[in-house]
């Protein structure tokens, strides 16, 4: 059976609201590090390939006066050797299911790196379906290292990009891009500057106001871990039917 090990004991007696926030981009873009400052986890950094899968912590906060369990999920990076294309499709449709909060860490420009994966993501729209709980997170583009006087034409150019090469398709609007199928929260987009800058930690605030706005995604710990169970055998058997209550109890057993 699939399990979370120690976390399986802390999300069955969870009975409170349940946030998701996880990290994507290609390798060494510090996610894990963006991570570590957001949430207060440790996941391991390093200059080279730290992260194998998904790494997964958990952190009991406070939202207007009630506890919060903020589930934080730390992704590999995309577009390494040990990964196909179609591996880091599953993992930005798992991603994009459960994650209350997506935040894709890049670099200052929107390259062909960028462009590769988000062609991947678009890949994956539509292969869920059938389930209300998910796909209801934003999608947030992290800037790292960005000066403050360069700050507003970086967010232009990756605007610009984005409704390009995304928002369009062979010059006509595409209204099935991953991003308005996969994160019904929308598009951000954050220029972070250096760690070494106070207006770093001012925008790690910003975003946990995008992570707290509205209200969370699972209801439970017992909810959050079940869809994650069923969504992960959902994956592992590539079956792109709709959720269903019957479904659900064979293909987590079948796990």
């Amino acid at each position: 059976a699939v399990g979370f090990g120690m976390y399986d004991s802390i999300l069955s007696g969870w009975t409170g609201d349940v946030r998701v926030i996880s990290t994507m981009g290609m390798q060494s873009t510090g996610k894990s590090f963006w991570l570590n400052h957001f949430a207060g986890t440790l996941f391991n950094v390093s200059g080279g390939r730290c992260t194998d899968g998904i790494w997964m912590s958990a952190v009991q906060v406070e939202v207007d006066g009630r506890k919060c369990l903020l589930v934080a999920l730390d992704f590999e990076g995309l577009g390494s050797f040990e990964r196909s294309a179609q591996e880091d499709m599953l993992l930005s449709i798992f991603n994009a299911a459960i994650s209350s909060l997506t935040v894709y860490r890049t670099g200052h420009f929107f390259g062909r790196d960028t462009a590769a994966t988000f062609q991947k993501f678009e890949t994956g729209v539509g292969c869920i379906k059938g389930n209300d709980k998910l796909f209801q997170g934003q999608f947030v583009i992290s800037i790292k290292d960005v000066m403050r006087q360069g700050a507003k034409q970086v967010m232009g150019e990756f605007l610009k990009k984005i409704k390009d090469r995304v928002m369009r398709a062979n010059g006509q609007a595409n209204p099935n891009n991953f991003i308005s199928s996969m994160y019904r929260g929308g598009l951000g987009i954050s220029p972070f500057p250096s760690p070494t800058e106070n207006a770093y930690f001012t925008e790690l605030v910003n975003s946990q106001h995008a992570l707290f706005k509205g209200g969370a995604q699972f209801s439970t710990g017992t909810a959050f871990a079940g869809t994650t169970r069923h969504l992960m055998a959902k994956l592992v058997l590539k079956d792109w039917t709709s959720f269903g209550g019957q479904e659900a109890t064979m293909l987590v057993g079948y796990l």
